[in-house]
């Protein structure tokens, strides 16, 4: 991890969750936001899962934390295998006194997120990329070119003003 992860960690208040595959939630982090008491944050279709795991969950819904929430589902993967992967959820969060953030989750490009990107214009753009596929159907993740896409066609700037800025993530805790 880069410097200064864990003093970073010390600071969490809240874990916010797009899926539940272990990349994203694994054995030690369940644990971890445990040992920590940590309320967590999830669509309405992993919530009931994630508080079966012991934990402390809400519904990610509109006005949760305070903010204007979107939950934009997401397809991680193409076809069958989108369907294989399981339910994703992209959130566009909006606090009225912060940038704007769309955490488009694990996903591939689709109209959906173009979509998104153009009505909600967030001020950050937080997408994972580098087209990993499993060796069958496809990628399950933005290609190189989707995310060229993505950035051309996100806003010039976002409600507060401000160059839109993307973030490519190998993947969200």
């Amino acid at each position: 991890m880069p410097p200064g992860t864990h003093s970073w960690l010390e600071e969490v208040t809240g874990v916010l969750v797009t899926h539940e595959h272990p990349d994203h939630l694994d054995t030690a982090g369940i644990r971890w936001i445990q040992e920590r008491g940590l309320p967590v944050w999830a669509s309405r279709v992993d919530a009931p899962n994630l508080r079966r795991k012991g934990l402390t969950v809400h519904e990610l819904d509109d006005g949760a934390l305070g903010m204007a929430v979107e939950r934009i589902p997401a397809r991680h993967g193409r076809g069958l295998l989108s369907w294989l992967m399981g339910p994703v959820s992209g959130y566009d969060l909006a606090h009225p006194d912060e940038p704007s953030v769309y955490l488009t989750s694990d996903a591939v490009l689709t109209e959906e997120r173009l979509e998104a990107v153009e009505r909600l214009r967030p001020d950050v753009i937080i997408a994972p990329a580098g087209a990993a596929n499993m060796g069958l159907g496809g990628d399950i993740l933005f290609s190189v070119d989707e995310l060229v896409t993505l950035v051309r066609r996100a806003p010039g700037e976002g409600p507060a003003g401000e160059a839109v800025r993307i973030a490519r993530t190998e993947c969200l805790l």
